[in-house]
């Protein structure tokens, strides 16, 4: 059955999360399913999505340091994230998405908000380096 998986990153630029991505992306379209994109800026991966034709949009969400995170960040955090799930959700109901799919640990909270809110299925992928 033919899905329309919103995929959702928090980080436009290349890494590991985001080479994930965009090999699901491209075997999603290859099984047939139609795969959008949402990300807080454009980059890399906006780039490489409009070459393989996948329409994306941006949302508002703030670059955040790596690993251990400032009070400042932890603090607004929650703004972010429902703002970040507002934008979400709306282009989830407007191109009628199947399944959200959150890459990383940040964008889950957002992306679970706006899941629940209309009704649809989120996977929440996390990948770990050792």
């Amino acid at each position: 059955m033919k899905k329309k998986i919103l995929f959702v990153d928090q980080n436009s630029s290349l890494g590991g999360g985001q080479r994930v991505l965009l090999d699901l992306m491209k075997f999603s379209l290859e099984m047939g399913h139609n795969p959008f994109l949402m990300l807080p800026s454009e980059g890399y991966v906006t780039e490489q999505a409009k070459a393989l034709n996948i329409p994306f949009s941006i949302f508002p969400f703030p670059n955040m340091t790596a690993g251990k995170k400032n009070f400042i960040e932890k603090f607004f955090y929650p703004f972010h994230s429902f703002r970040s799930a507002n934008k979400i959700e709306e282009y989830a109901f407007l191109n009628e998405i199947d399944i959200i799919f959150a890459n990383g640990p940040r964008i889950f909270l957002p992306c679970v908000i706006a899941g629940k809110r209309i009704g649809k299925p989120v996977h929440l992928q996390l990948h770990l380096l050792f």
